[in-house]
């Protein structure tokens, strides 16, 4: 995807029909990158006049936007969650099954670069 003509093209639209806007939610820390570097090249600055959210932050929002609202995500909790329900899922469709299988639990090694 060309975030950047596409970041570009859609705040000159925001800008042209909506002049006085005075907020932006950006839905990854991407996009939000992508519009800082366009309010940079268009002279506006963004920490003046606007509330900022971003879902995802990045270190270098503290220096671009430093009031800038993020949600903070709770990564594992939802990685633990999501398999819990996974496994779950799959447990109940064995049991209820008209065919009876023998459920295996696998583990697999995992490293983080």
């Amino acid at each position: 995807v060309d975030y950047e003509k596409n970041v570009f093209k859609t705040l000159d639209q925001i800008f042209s029909k909506v002049p006085d806007v005075d907020g932006f939610f950006f839905t990854t820390h991407i996009l939000a990158l992508e519009a800082f570097r366009y309010f940079y090249e268009k002279g506006i600055n963004i920490n003046k006049g606007y509330e900022l959210a971003c879902i995802h932050g990045v270190s270098a929002f503290r220096v671009l936007a430093p009031n800038m609202n993020i949600a903070r995500m709770p990564i594992e909790e939802i990685g633990k969650n999501a398999v819990r329900i996974l496994l779950g899922d799959i447990k109940y469709r064995l049991e209820n099954s008209t065919e009876k299988r023998e459920v295996e639990t696998l583990v697999l090694p995992c490293s983080l670069p």
